[in-house]
């Protein structure tokens, strides 16, 4: 289970002090126990709450209220995120923590479960689980670094080149990883494919690779991806353009627009792993796959 570890405030951190060259190496010594067990997964502190904002939702309307804010008990200086067998281990685990070894300023130090996939019952769906399950992934590629305000993010977009070779993507793709210091995540080969794949002479776009050959690999390397597979060698060098999108609509619309004055080699329409997925050439000879992922589980 997943804890959250929350250390009230007080009126010292309130007043901005900071711990004492003893304290911080206890509190260091403390963290790398919890480390070497495991258990901790994240660990901040935070700014006194004049630092802060509130913003306070009244039915359509949205202010913001600037800090400080009186109610120092009710505030959170700190916190950690732990991964704990029980309430008990984080319990003990928090005993141990070296807090107010004198005993002049005691102090209460708060220890929440996180909400699980159970806890909502039938409300969260398979879909919805499947849905939080690809966000939960995103988060864990996503550095920050193409950071957009909600109010000028748009849909989620990736164009991912896909690297077409003949019998070698799996010593290719490994060769990759490792030059740009990522892993491959994932390969299937064409053995691997259901039978109601369609993955057939015709529904391929016209081949059929040996069994043993890769119908799909994926490289992840700081944040971006490669995709490639054994008997797809198209365009200049064997690359084809994957548009990945998050909405029907948005590949439906997209895959119409590229293939305007071009040809359509496999018609946009649902797979064993996509929503939509379809391949042409644009009227400038270049080739193109448009990918709307599937939900995890293969719900709709």
């Amino acid at each position: 289970m997943k804890v959250m570890v929350m250390v009230k405030a007080s009126a010292d951190s309130e007043a901005g002090r900071m711990p004492a060259q003893a304290e911080l190496a206890a509190m260091r010594t403390y963290n790398e126990r919890l480390v070497e067990a495991g258990v901790m997964l994240a660990a901040e502190g935070l700014h006194p709450s004049r630092r802060g904002v509130r913003v306070r939702f009244d039915g359509t309307r949205r202010s913001v209220i600037d800090g400080p804010f009186a109610e120092t008990c009710e505030l959170v200086a700190g916190f950690w995120l732990w991964q704990v067998r029980s309430m008990e281990e984080a319990v003990e685990w928090l005993k141990c923590a070296p807090f107010n070894p004198d005993g002049r300023a005691p102090m209460d130090v708060e220890i929440r479960p996180f909400l699980e996939a159970e806890d909502f019952g039938d409300t969260f769906t398979p879909e919805l689980r499947a849905q939080q399950q690809r966000l939960h992934e995103r988060m864990d590629r996503n550095d920050g670094s193409g950071f957009q305000p909600p109010t000028t993010r748009s849909s989620t977009m990736k164009l991912i080149p896909f690297l077409g070779f003949n019998g070698d993507t799996h010593e290719a793709m490994a060769f990759y990883a490792r030059a740009l210091g990522g892993k491959v995540v994932s390969e299937m080969h064409y053995s691997d494919m259901p039978p109601e794949s369609g993955m057939d002479g015709d529904g391929c776009g016209g081949f059929m690779p040996p069994p043993d050959h890769v119908a799909h690999c994926q490289v992840e390397a700081g944040g971006a991806v490669l995709m490639g597979a054994d008997g797809t060698q198209r365009g200049e060098g064997g690359i084809t353009i994957t548009v990945d999108v998050e909405s029907v609509d948005d590949a439906e619309r997209i895959f119409a627009a590229l293939a305007e004055g071009g040809q359509v080699q496999v018609p946009l329409g649902e797979t064993f792993w996509a929503r939509r997925w379809g391949m042409l050439v644009d009227r400038y000879g270049k080739p193109w796959m448009v990918n709307c992922m599937a939900p995890m589980d293969g719900g709709r």
